[in-house]
């Protein structure tokens, strides 16, 4: 081999593992930073759907009452203090 493909193949590997680095770093980051806005009684169905696929009415009542808990929790964090 000559030196010029030992360092090109060197520098595909790092600028690989680097970009990998990034992605995952940015899906934690994303995941950390989450935003439950329209679409969480999808996805908290989604969720309970898996656990519970034969009984849609446990995961619909189980889907409002986790968005009424966290909406409580979200509520009495950012309540202004008068």
């Amino acid at each position: 081999m000559k030196a010029a493909d030992v360092s090109m193949k060197a520098g595909w590997r790092i600028s690989f593992f680097v970009i990998v680095g990034i992605l995952a770093y940015l899906s934690f980051w994303n995941y950390k930073n989450r935003v439950y806005d329209w679409d969480m009684p999808g996805y908290i169905g989604c969720m309970y759907t898996l656990k519970f696929p034969d009984q849609p009415d446990k995961v619909h009542k189980l889907t409002y009452s986790e968005i009424k808990k966290r909406l409580r929790l979200t509520n009495t964090k950012t309540s202004p203090e008068l």
